[in-house]
């Protein structure tokens, strides 16, 4: 998901919920944050009087590049970055949480078995050992247990701390994320995340291919000798481009773990999340359980309006124009009344709360200050609980 969702579609899911507009755009500031907050915006423990050491809840594209080459971040920083706060892990059957839907949520893996290709790295083959099966364990899929208990780890140890909105805001980034990354996994598996060559644009009538992916050629791709099993390259959608992250599109593609295509809907998927997200804000606002199944109503004259803004769609290859453009209709919508009586948020401005702590000389009660408490919070937080049913990330 981009900034058209992650801000305004989590600052429009606040207001809805009772936050008034000033909580409602901390929340959305948080969540869309969670995508900028790269080392660039980190401070060093003990400058401005910052009493723990921030970590990042993303990595730029040159950071990545830079790994590729062996000197970017570590694989232990990827899985703390990727695995938590973009691609929450869903495939496996929970040992601590209830997870009365298991079997129907879980994805079952029929993709190769072996592989070998010529290669400059030392490992030329691959099979599907217990690290390649503990990887597909971290495939992101919604409404998993993790991802209604880290709502209500809000509710339950959170509630009051100053930080409590930040962490509000980073779990909506989380929980949307978990809609937009099904089928992916937060780590660099070319086994998980590798997908064939052509992906198909469904809202075409015809069907049509998409025009642009990073690999193309031939029904299935397979790794080369510079991509290799483990590379970089299979982090996450990266395989995939900016495909799942349109919210207008419903697409087809083969996923190299499966050995039958998938069909994602995106705009359904979206609206869907979006309802779990007004949801999940109200119980943390009204101090109740959260329960997935349990979806709050919402005037459907203003799901309406959104699934139109969802449903716009544009041309494929405009980088971060299309997301500009899906905000504009996010702001028109706001704008006209088509969503009620919500009020305009303020422009989003990913410096914003580093800016205040250099102004100022402190961090001391910031916005930066909170966010990045409550990103510790987190980490802490999924760590625990995968470690808990043995699913180690370092």
């Amino acid at each position: 998901m981009d900034k058209d969702f992650h801000y305004y579609g989590t600052y429009v899911a606040a207001c809805y919920a009772g936050y008034s507009a000033r909580e409602a755009q901390t929340i959305a500031h948080a969540a869309q944050y969670v995508d900028d907050s790269v080392h660039r915006l980190l401070i060093n423990q003990g400058d401005y009087g910052i009493d723990f050491q921030p970590i990042p809840t993303c990595h730029t594209t040159g950071e990545l590049g830079w790994t590729t080459v062996g000197s970017g971040p570590s694989l232990s920083e990827l899985h703390q970055v990727w695995i938590l706060f973009h691609f929450l892990p869903g495939n496996y059957e929970s040992q601590t949480l209830s997870d009365p839907n298991a079997s129907s949520r879980m994805r079952e893996y029929t993709g190769p078995q072996h592989d070998s290709f010529p290669s400059v790295f030392p490992v030329k083959s691959w099979d599907y050992n217990d690290k390649a099966k503990l990887e597909f364990r971290l495939l992101c899929l919604p409404e998993s247990p993790m991802a209604m208990a880290m709502i209500n780890d809000i509710i339950n140890k959170h509630v009051g701390q100053p930080y409590e909105t930040h962490l509000i805001g980073l779990r909506m980034h989380v929980l949307a994320d978990t809609a937009a990354h099904a089928y992916y996994a937060g780590t660099p598996a070319w086994h998980v995340n590798d997908a064939g060559a052509k992906v198909y644009d469904l809202t075409s009538n015809p069907k049509k291919e998409v025009p642009w992916l990073p690999i193309s050629g031939g029904e299935q791709s397979t790794p080369s000798t510079t991509i290799y099993y483990d590379s970089i390259f299979y982090l996450g959608h990266g395989r995939m481009g900016s495909v799942p992250d349109y919210p207008w599109i419903r697409y087809e593609y083969s996923p190299k773990w499966s050995s039958t295509s998938i069909i994602k809907d995106n705009p359904v998927e979206y609206l869907k999340i979006f309802k779990q997200m007004v949801t999940a804000l109200k119980c943390i606002k009204e101090r109740k359980r959260f329960d997935i199944s349990n979806i709050e109503l919402i005037d459907q004259k203003y799901i309406s309006a959104i699934d139109n803004i969802l449903r716009t769609k544009h041309d494929f290859g405009l980088g971060d124009k299309a997301s500009e453009m899906r905000c504009n209709l996010w702001k028109k919508a706001i704008t006209d009344g088509s969503l009620g009586s919500v009020v305009m948020p303020e422009e989003y401005n990913k410096d914003l709360w580093l800016n205040v702590v250099k102004k100022t000389g402190s961090s001391t009660g910031t916005d930066y200050y909170k966010f990045n408490k409550a990103a510790i919070e987190h980490l802490d937080f999924v760590k625990s609980s995968l470690s808990k049913n043995k699913i180690p990330l370092d």
